[in-house]
């Protein structure tokens, strides 16, 4: 917000700035909401907590996310959350999957309809305040936008944000205004008057992971811990809050594993799968790219 000298950013001064607009909005509005996106480090970023925003956009756990579902690699994952989870209350920070600024998911993913459903399954199954953001519920993608219909001035010097602004896709005709929306629409096959009422929909697991999460102590505020012992590809967590107790597994490969759970998890119930809700069991079978969230006794 200020640049001071060399400093180009996060000085002490936005610092100063920030301290002082969030005291003046809680004064005016108490129960209002405010979100930060300080787009760099995880360290950088906890230096605007405790008094300067209510939350901040957790970016490296973002870019960790869609890292694991894209190479099948999750090993940065674990250390970004736990980072998290150690600073900041489960209120204070936001995990999401792409923002306005960047290549949208599905567009991230090469259009792998499993693996974005996968990154849902993370994404709404991790401790924080997770954000959505529109579209990314039905998959819509980055749309090549005409030279003549650009409008982002970020083009003259930097790379151009169009293609994930465009509108967000209601129905084939679009919806979204009834006259002419300021970028084009996508491919409006993608939409959610057609996505919304099957089961097996991108968007049907994206309402069912919400409705879940807003009704299950462990999910909203539980700890997070990993899980050991699983097989390579194979990553697993955790989630606890009193007697609510859920586990999440996840295949990041394009295999299908069997393996038996620790001991000490004992799966009660199949709550929500990417691929479906099969029984609960001790020894699971897990597609490729397949994420399954599980009631623990």
């Amino acid at each position: 917000l200020v640049e001071t000298g060399d400093t180009l950013a996060h000085s002490r001064s936005t610092h100063d700035v920030l301290r002082h607009f969030s005291s003046g909005v809680r004064r005016v509005s108490p129960h209002a909401f405010t979100i930060g996106e300080e787009w760099d480090s995880t360290g950088t970023i906890l230096s605007y907590y405790p008094n300067e925003l209510d939350a901040h956009f957790a970016f490296p756990v973002s870019d960790a996310i869609l890292d694991a579902v894209r190479t099948g690699t999750p090993g940065k994952l674990l250390p970004e959350v736990l980072r998290f989870q150690r600073a900041l209350p489960p209120d204070r920070w936001s995990p999401f999957l792409r923002n306005h600024d960047q290549t949208r998911t599905m567009t991230a993913l090469g259009g792998d309809t499993a693996r974005a459903r996968l990154a849902a399954e993370i994404l709404l199954t991790l401790p924080g305040l997770p954000f959505v953001y529109y579209g990314e519920e039905i998959g819509m993608e980055n749309v090549d936008v005409p030279e003549a219909l650009l409008q982002d001035p970020a083009r003259f010097f930097a790379r151009g944000r169009d293609p994930e602004r465009t509108p967000m896709q209601w129905s084939m005709q679009g919806a979204f205004t009834s006259g002419t929306p300021w970028l084009p629409y996508g491919d409006l096959r993608r939409n959610v008057a057609d996505d919304g009422g099957g089961q097996a929909s991108l968007l049907s697991l994206y309402r069912r992971l919400i409705w879940f999460r807003r009704r299950s102590d462990a999910l909203r505020y539980g700890d997070y811990a990993p899980v050991d012992e699983l097989p390579s590809g194979v990553y697993g967590y955790s989630r606890i809050a009193g007697a609510d107790r859920t586990l999440t597994v996840l295949n990041f490969t394009n295999d299908k594993i069997a393996f038996d759970l620790p001991a000490e998890l004992e799966p009660i119930e199949t709550l929500i799968g990417t691929h479906g809700e099969p029984p609960p069991s001790q020894r699971l079978t897990l597609r490729a790219n397949e994420g399954r969230l599980l009631r623990l006794r």
